[in-house]
């Protein structure tokens, strides 16, 4: 990164999971153009991800640039979340 405000460390500790060597606590989404404004883009913590901490909230930012935390009883009830869009929640790889 040049003439960055965040360093790359800072970076990945805001991506990863402490007790989790080398995963991403970060889930990003596939998104295309005709998905709905309020698809998911990517989150943190989310509900099936392999460093997915169950005894936390989550945070999600959808496709139109809105983001918020949740606490971790609304992950039974993602509609109030936002979409999947056309590929349905898939994880990019």
């Amino acid at each position: 990164l040049t003439n960055a405000r965040v360093s790359l460390q800072e970076i990945d500790k805001l991506l990863s999971v402490p007790g989790y060597d080398g995963t991403t606590g970060t889930t990003v989404f596939a998104v295309t153009k005709s998905d709905p404004d309020k698809t998911v883009l990517f989150a943190q913590n989310w509900p099936g991800s392999p460093a997915y901490q169950a005894n936390r909230g989550f945070t999600v930012m959808l496709k139109n640039g809105d983001g918020k935390s949740y606490p971790k009883s609304q992950s039974a009830n993602m509609d109030t979340v936002g979409s999947g869009g056309m590929f349905n929640y898939l994880p990019l790889k």
